[in-house]
């Protein structure tokens, strides 16, 4: 087995397959805890996207925990070092400020005039929410959730290929940067094409940065952090844009 995985390719497609798994069953099971505490216990409770989170959580926690040979520092959860917070404020800044003035212009403007029948306006992201839950839900909650089994599970079990370098990135950052822009696949519903491509761009860029630090620091906490700042920012803007 372990020399199944020393094999670059094996090792991403079984990474990606148990990524892949894992979302599939923490689906199926937030759709069933969804359905028994509305009928039983909240009727107004609609927070599958948070349950669903949660237990992809539970499974990369166990499976970082099982795992033969890997201790949690493994995994990013140690004390970060090389890490500048100024910088990680700044950066954060100017990719999701100016990912979201380049990239409007370029989705949402010119290929939607271009290409789409209807014009696409921004979907707002916390409609109905109040501003407490989209604090716990998407500052923290999806920051911190999100981190865990994208930098801290899937990057980390990409480690041994940070040999691979493109462009002064390692193999696993670009990697990462792909995956957690896919997961943001989960946004498009009809009619809003171009304003899905927007957010699966931003995500893919801020993926990159996140994995960068995650890297570099040896610690999920940066990614982490960078996570909370990029949904801060861009909440703040589709408030007052």
């Amino acid at each position: 087995m372990k020399k199944m995985l020393s094999n670059p390719v094996i090792r991403i497609l079984s990474v990606v397959i148990l990524l892949l798994v894992m979302r599939f069953i923490s689906r199926a099971l937030a759709g069933w805890a969804d359905d028994i505490v509305v009928e039983h216990i909240l009727p107004d409770f609609r927070h599958k996207s948070g349950v669903y989170k949660f237990f992809m959580v539970i499974f990369s926690l166990g499976i970082m925990a099982a795992l033969p040979g890997y201790t949690w520092k493994d995994f990013g959860f140690r004390k970060p070092e090389r890490v500048n917070y100024v910088t990680i404020l700044w950066l954060t800044f100017v990719i999701v400020v100016g990912g979201a003035i380049i990239f409007s212009i370029l989705y949402l403007g010119l290929l939607n005039h271009i290409f789409a029948k209807v014009v696409e306006t921004p979907a707002d992201m916390s409609e109905g929410q109040s501003f407490l839950s989209m604090v716990l839900s998407i500052w923290i909650w999806s920051s911190i959730t999100e981190e865990i089994y994208t930098r801290g599970l899937f990057q980390s079990l990409l480690g041994k290929l940070t040999g691979y370098k493109f462009m002064k990135l390692s193999l696993p950052v670009w990697l990462s940067g792909l995956m957690f822009g896919a997961m943001h696949l989960s946004v498009y519903s009809p009619g809003k094409l171009f304003f899905t491509m927007f957010i699966i761009t931003q995500a893919f860029i801020l993926g990159l940065l996140a994995g960068y630090f995650r890297e570099r620091s040896r610690s999920l906490y940066p990614a982490i952090l960078i996570h909370i700042l990029a949904n801060v920012y861009g909440s703040i803007m589709m408030l007052f844009g």
